[in-house]
């Protein structure tokens, strides 16, 4: 069993943590705590690099550890926030992922939903602070 606590430890160091959309894992049935663990620790490094430097990308691949399938899974970490897709073969391309993520939540082009980037993601994790959605142009404000 996950300790949540383990995987969710507050952001130590900011004046507020950072807000996450967490969209429910296709096998579980829940939201995933390995996934939002992570998304918490590539925040806090995403927050550590926007210190130093206005604008940054980094993107990677990984498998979850405390997740019951330890899924694969792929994240980007940019002046924007965070994105991490859960459960997709390791090279699929992120940008794809980040068109499907955002359509799935805005609504917008719905051909991305009915035909997601090769297989679609069991769950995804992202920055809800605005950033990721709003500089995509495909919603106002945080959500």
């Amino acid at each position: 069993m996950i300790d949540e606590e383990t995987y969710l430890p507050e952001l130590a160091g900011q004046p507020e943590p950072t807000e996450f959309i967490t969209t429910i894992c296709r096998h579980s049935g829940r939201q995933c705590p390995a996934a939002q663990g992570l998304a918490g620790e590539l925040a806090r490094a995403g927050n550590a690099a926007r210190k130093a430097v206005a604008e940054f990308e980094v993107t990677g691949t990984t498998r979850l550890n405390g997740c019951p399938l330890t899924c694969p899974a792929a994240f980007r970490v940019s002046d924007r926030g965070v994105e991490l897709f859960c459960g997709v073969p390791t090279d699929r391309d992120i940008a794809a992922l980040s068109d499907f993520a955002q359509a799935f939540l805005t609504g917008a082009e719905a051909e991305h939903i009915s035909h997601p980037p090769g297989r679609m993601p069991l769950a995804f994790v992202l920055s809800a602070d605005g950033r990721v959605i709003h500089d995509q142009g495909k919603a106002e404000g945080s959500c």
